[in-house]
Formats: C-alpha cells, sequence, structure tokens
C-alpha cells in the first residue's frame, strides 16, 4: 500500500513539473502546435532607448502635434529665394514650373516661346524643345513632367475662363517625347459639353495626371444620351485612350476629382456636393494590369486621393465647416489611417482653424506637402520615416502655392505687405 502511494505522490509531481514547463513554452505567432521557440540562456542587454519600430511594420495613428517632427536639416540639400539668391532670369516672361534634373536645373515650360527650358542655377538657358504649342492658337491650362521622358499638357482657346462663351472649350491634350522631339495629340475636343448647373461643368482639363507611362485626366463622353464626366486613360507605349469610369449619379449634384497614378492604380474621388457645399466623398480604384475598378474601403469621408508607394495621401472633409480640411495618410492595401494632420496642428494653431481649410496635396519620391488657405508655415512629411517637417515658418507672412515637383524641387510663395503693396517672393528647396 505505501508503495502505491508513493506512486502516486510520484506521478503528481511529474505532472506538475509537465504544466509549468507548458506555461513556459514559447508558441509561434502562428499559432502552430509542433513548433517550439527556445527561449536564450541570458536574455539579451537592453539598449539605452528602446529603438523606434520601423515604419510600415508597426503602425501607429498619430495626429498634429502628436506626429513626430524631423530637423529639416536632416532632408534639405539646398535651400534659398528663385531669380534673387539663384536661377536670375527664371520665367521672367511667366511661365510653369516642372521639376529638376539631377544637376538641378530647373526645368520649365516658357510662356512667351512655349520652349521647355532648362534654367541653372547661373542663369544659363538650355532649349529642350521649342513650341511645343506650335502654330495653335490656344492657351496652356495645365502642364506636368513625369522627371524623366514625357511632358503633357491641355490647352484650350482661353485658359481658366469658367464664366465665358468657351468655358474652357476647344481643348486639347498632348504628350511630347523629349528624347524624339514627337508631339502627340492624346485627345481633342468632340463638343461635349456639360449643362452650366453641373458640379463638374469646365470643359477642358484644369488638372491632369502623368506618371508610371501613363496620362489620366478629366474628359466628357456621352453616355445614355447624357454628357458625362469621364475619367480618361492613355497609355503611352501603346497609344491608347481608354475610359476607366464614369461619374455616378446626378450630374447636378455629385462631381468627379481629378485622377492619381502611382503603384499601379489610378484613383479618383467623387462626391455629393450637399447643398451648403459640403461635401460627402469617396475613393475609386482603378487597377492597370487586371482593369478592376472597386471602391476603395475607408471610413473616413475623403476627396482628392494622391497615390505615394504604399501609401494613400487625401484631403478629409469633417462637413462641421467650409474651412475644415485635414491631411489624412492611410496604408493603402489596408485603409489603416496613420497619420491626420488638422487645423489644430501646432503650425497653424494661430489661426483657431479659421479659414486654414488644408488641402492639395503634390508629391514626389517619398515626400508629399499640402496648401492652406490661410497658413504661415510651410509643411511635408516623409513616407519613409512618418516624420513631418516644417521647412519654413514665416510669422504674420502668407504662405502660398506649396508644391513638390520631380526632382525633389520644393517651391512655395510668401505674401507681405511691402510700403502698401502686396509682394510675393519665391522660395526653393531641394531634398535628398
Amino acid at each position: 500500500m505505501k508503495r502505491v502511494l508513493l506512486l502516486l505522490i510520484l506521478c503528481f509531481a511529474v505532472c506538475v513539473m509537465l504544466c509549468g514547463c507548458n506555461d513556459r513554452q514559447n508558441v509561434p505567432p502562428d499559432g502552430g502546435e509542433n513548433q517550439v521557440v527556445q527561449e536564450p540562456d541570458v536574455p539579451p542587454e537592453e539598449p539605452d532607448e528602446p529603438p523606434e519600430a520601423p515604419w510600415g511594420e508597426a503602425y501607429t495613428y498619430l495626429q498634429d502635434g502628436a506626429i513626430p517632427e524631423g530637423d529639416p536639416a536632416e532632408i534639405v540639400t539646398a535651400q534659398g529665394v528663385l531669380r534673387e539668391t539663384e536661377y536670375e532670369g527664371l520665367l521672367s516672361e511667366g511661365g510653369w514650373l516642372l521639376g529638376a534634373d539631377d544637376q538641378q536645373r530647373i526645368f520649365v515650360l516658357n510662356m512667351e516661346t512655349y520652349n521647355l527650358e532648362l534654367v541653372s542655377r547661373e542663369g544659363e538657358q538650355e532649349t529642350v524643345l521649342e513650341n511645343v504649342m506650335g502654330d495653335r492658337d490656344r492657351q496652356v491650362e495645365c502642364v506636368y513632367w513625369d522627371g524623366g521622358r514625357y511632358v503633357a499638357w491641355s490647352e484650350s482657346v482661353e485658359s481658366f475662363t469658367w464664366f465665358g462663351e468657351t468655358s474652357g472649350g476647344e481643348w486639347g491634350v498632348y504628350l511630347a517625347d523629349l528624347q524624339t522631339g514627337e508631339i502627340t495629340c492624346i485627345e481633342e475636343d468632340a463638343g461635349i459639353r456639360p449643362a452650366s448647373n453641373y458640379i463638374t461643368s469646365y470643359a477642358g482639363q484644369a488638372e491632369l495626371a502623368i506618371a508610371d507611362g501613363l496620362v489620366s485626366y478629366v474628359s466628357f463622353t456621352e453616355q445614355n444620351g447624357w454628357p458625362t464626366p469621364t475619367i480618361m486613360l492613355y497609355d503611352i507605349a501603346a497609344q491608347q485612350l481608354t475610359p476607366i469610369g464614369y461619374l455616378q449619379g446626378n450630374p447636378t449634384e455629385n462631381g468627379i476629382g481629378t485622377p492619381a497614378i502611382g503603384s499601379g492604380y489610378v484613383a479618383w474621388s467623387q462626391a455629393y456636393v450637399l447643398p451648403e457645399w459640403l461635401y460627402e466623398g469617396y475613393t475609386v480604384l482603378y487597377n492597370v494590369a487586371t482593369g478592376e475598378t472597386t471602391t476603395w474601403e475607408t471610413e473616413e469621408n475623403v476627396i482628392h486621393p494622391h497615390i505615394v508607394g504604399d501609401y494613400m495621401i487625401c484631403e478629409s472633409k469633417p462637413n462641421e465647416t467650409l474651412h475644415d480640411g485635414e491631411i489624412i495618410l492611410f496604408e493603402q492595401a489596408s485603409g489603416t489611417v496613420l497619420r491626420r494632420v488638422t487645423v489644430g496642428h501646432p503650425s497653424y494653431a494661430s489661426y483657431g482653424g479659421d479659414g486654414v481649410n488644408l488641402g492639395r496635396v503634390s508629391s514626389c519620391g517619398s515626400y508629399f506637402t499640402w496648401n492652406g488657405s490661410v497658413v504661415s508655415d510651410v509643411c511635408l512629411m516623409d513616407t519613409q520615416t512618418g516624420k513631418l517637417y516644417v521647412i519654413s515658418k514665416e510669422g504674420l507672412s502668407e504662405v502660398l502655392n506649396v508644391n513638390l515637383y520631380p526632382g525633389k524641387l520644393m517651391t512655395w510663395g510668401v505674401r507681405d505687405v511691402v510700403d502698401g503693396e502686396l509682394i510675393t517672393t519665391t522660395y526653393y528647396c531641394f531634398l535628398k
């Protein structure tokens, strides 16, 4: 009997030991039952400061002042005042900035000659392509460079004449090949006119997108007998123009936004415009490889999408006032919100949120920036690090036209009252 009792006690002790070992066993994240990860005999030394989680692996939602701020010296390689400290004579006749080459020569379209030109720091000019307008009696609506071989632009007989007889009519969309000098007409005005009470009512193209061998913009086609705002996509290599999306809903209550191109997708926004001119919007994604169109899922009320690598940057409309535009950075695949910049950010706090209205995103590489109706700080964000950089603090001066261009050229205007006159000075910087 004693021998049996002793045997039972011994078995109980073994069971306790096994249970204790199972409690300390490391089970891999996939829940595999037959895999055991051995704990090290000696724990690793703790660093003085815990390392930051790699951006893109550990997503953390941060807003306004909680967003880590970087030192501009980390990313700015050169800066100055256009036409004063460098680039003398740049666009002295008017025109459009397009970007910069690897020698930091600024690429422009000259408004007077319609030449595509490169301008060096010393003010030396080199003509890349002469008179892209040819003998057409038109004006340029917008022009964009893909940072490489191609420049795309739109024309009309009276650019930005929203309420005139033409309203952007007699337009054309063109492409210039900088290697061959060839100019291609992508599409010309077919005479399809939206009604004046359409939300998207301008016949011409005030904006377009060019990237990854593609050009996209808003045009008009006849659908069921009605002029319908239509997203067009032009494949440069195939020389093929395709309609890929149409405005949904009543065109007097719904509008369609300028498309963005990136990471194998074309994205654009559609929005129901409320009577008080607030928006209820969503984003449409077109997969270039498959031709599939889907609605991008997010609970945010966003318009004007912009694709930067694996991320989507949008303008959000909380719809509390006409001036409450926000900038939101998403992880595109999941729709996870990573960063939100609102009128409550320290850079805009002095305005109390009145009239700031953040929006109009532009980007280059991993960087993106935005504009505001009334702002004094020039900000950008780096999607590689998740940091926000305040590039310039202008105090009581007004900042306007903040833009990023191919070649990592960033420009902005600062408007001051000097001797009773409004004077705008244009600043620039180059980013790493």
